[in-house]
């Protein structure tokens, strides 16, 4: 600045404002680091609370620097000679300017991009969460309960722990959405996942698989009989009963448990065989608990093969069942039925649909016996060619016995 006589610098409060300064650009950085997401709560008041804090920085960073220059009594800056002095203010004035109209506008565009990036994280957090939650109880779905359960499995590896699941589903739901509508039957299932929530510890899972299935991974186990006293607990809360929509419910669920490693070792396998167990805790009365058992699948392998042999007979018309009320009545018109055609036929193949529907609860050992005598009828009645072995149609109705008088013929 060719000062006459030359500037006198402190040292020491030059040190100050470099460290000033240096302090200042850092906070800087982790400000605008920390405030970039602008869905952070209050983001607007503490980006101006930081923007105070770097005004008094750089404010003393300023000040400071300017201490530690000494300008002596009668100093005279010899670079100005030649320089017109209104010219040089109107200069620096427009610097000034311009610097601050670019920093505006990048700074809107900054803010922009700021706003852009933050919607577009939280959008992406929404689907995010969709693929991972049930969007109506907000539990976790199939998917992010698979993904649990594979890292429990390599958890128990490590380990050498044990794990269980427990798979439930409502007993009498479809009654409830049938009779008071969708509507109650969804505020069932979320007061029901909410009082799930409640019966377990913190660190174990409970998942909606869709419908009414309802499904909660115990990690963890010392002993089977800590799945088996979680089961008891589940029934004893859900036994007080429920309010969905103003009406008093009781909803309770059948319980299936499979354990990890001896009931499988895989996450399909353990789901399965604990689906299973469920469907026997149904068979065995509802509103109760079963662990799985290795005869369940024969049973359930048993039952499916039945099931699908009794649909083929149906479907290929080998023969039909007619409720006893109707055989009975036929027997009294002298084999000629209903007076309305229609209905007789109807009711009859009511009927046969009947049987095919609940067949899964039904129960392997019925089934045995259902089977059993549909294949005496076919025996009784061949059928082939379209005509029977009498020269009657084919899948000409065949009375079922009346089940007091089978109950009575079993006991004898």
């Amino acid at each position: 600045m060719r000062m006459q006589p030359a500037i006198q610098y402190d040292h020491a409060l030059f040190a100050v404002s470099i460290a000033i300064a240096i302090v200042a650009s850092g906070v800087a950085l982790w400000i605008a680091r920390t405030l970039a997401d602008a869905s952070q709560n209050n983001v607007l008041s503490k980006r101006a609370a930081a923007a105070l804090v770097m005004g008094i920085a750089i404010t003393g960073m300023h000040y400071t620097g300017n201490a530690a220059a000494n300008f002596l009594p009668g100093s005279v800056c010899g670079a100005a000679n030649d320089i017109d002095s209104r010219w040089l203010a109107t200069t620096v004035v427009l610097f000034k300017l311009a610097i601050l109209s670019i920093t505006l506008v990048l700074s809107r565009f900054d803010a922009r991009t700021s706003m852009l990036a933050g919607n577009v994280s939280r959008l992406n957090g929404q689907i995010v969460r969709m693929a991972s939650f049930d969007t109506l109880t907000d539990l976790p779905n199939r998917r992010t309960m698979t993904e649990r359960i594979e890292r429990a499995i390599s958890s128990a590896n490590t380990s050498d722990s044990r794990f269980a699941i427990l798979f439930m589903d409502l007993d009498g739901f479809k009654t409830i959405n049938d009779s008071l509508g969708h509507t109650v039957g969804d505020e069932v299932l979320k007061a029901f996942a909410k009082r799930l929530l409640q019966c377990v510890r913190g660190g174990d899972t409970v998942a909606r698989l869709g419908g009414e299935e309802f499904v909660v991974m115990l990690e963890n186990l010392t002993v089977p009989t800590d799945a088996e006293k979680m089961a008891e607990r589940i029934l004893e809360v859900m036994r007080k009963g429920i309010v969905a929509a103003g009406h008093p419910l009781q909803v309770m669920p059948s319980i299936g448990i499979s354990l990890y490693p001896q009931d499988g070792v895989a996450v399909d396998t353990l789901l399965k065989h604990a689906d299973v167990a469920m469907y026997e805790a149904k068979r065995g009365g509802r509103s109760t608990y079963r662990f799985f058992e290795a005869s369940m699948n024969e049973a359930a392998a048993r039952t499916l093969q039945i099931q699908q042999a009794l649909h083929d007979a149906l479907a290929s018309n080998y023969f039909s069942a007619i409720p006893a009320e109707v055989s009975r009545q036929e027997r009294r018109t002298g084999g000629r039925g209903s007076a309305d055609p229609a209905r007789s036929s109807a009711d009859r193949h009511a009927h046969a649909d009947g049987i095919h529907s609940d067949f899964r609860a039904f129960g392997a050992d019925r089934a045995d016996r259902l089977l059993g005598r549909a294949r005496d009828l076919q025996a009784h009645f061949p059928l082939a060619g379209g005509r029977s072995a009498a020269g009657e149609g084919r899948g000409q109705p065949v009375a079922a016995p009346d089940d007091g008088n089978r109950s009575r013929r079993e006991h004898a």
